[in-house]
């Protein structure tokens, strides 16, 4: 899984970031739909196949999905990705297989938060500064 956000302008701060879901080497998956979802703690994050198949394949829910590489990607708030980052419990599935959402994972949404978040500060100083 890979997490990007952009937003264009001076002081701008993202409010979306999107996990893109891929398979690692030239291995096939076979996954039924891209319906899926991440649980933070008890808090449910839920998606259809037709939200992430954005472009990758024309997946619909319960359809067999042969994948090789980048195959779905979902939008999330900032907020929903901090309760990720925040929990003591996470775990998720996309297409019937498990999603690895290890520390790993999870400290880099927390670097990209962080990011964000500066991004955020620096955009409220040099507002200050210029008035």
């Amino acid at each position: 899984m890979q997490a990007l956000s952009q937003c264009v302008g001076q002081g701008c701060t993202p409010t979306t970031i999107q996990l893109v879901f891929s398979g690692s080497g030239n291995q096939q998956l076979q996954l039924s739909g891209l319906d899926g979802e991440i649980v933070a703690d008890g808090a449910q994050i839920n998606w259809s196949s037709s939200d992430a198949a954005q472009g990758y394949t024309n997946a619909s829910d319960d359809q067999l999905v042969n994948v090789v590489g980048k195959f779905a990607t979902i939008s999330l708030s900032t907020n929903k990705v901090k309760q990720i980052v925040n929990a003591s419990s996470v775990r998720g599935q996309i297409g019937g297989q498990s999603l690895n959402l290890g520390s790993g994972v999870r400290a880099g949404l927390e670097s990209l938060v962080q990011k964000m978040r500066g991004m955020s500060d620096e955009s409220s100083n040099d507002e200050t500064q210029s008035s």
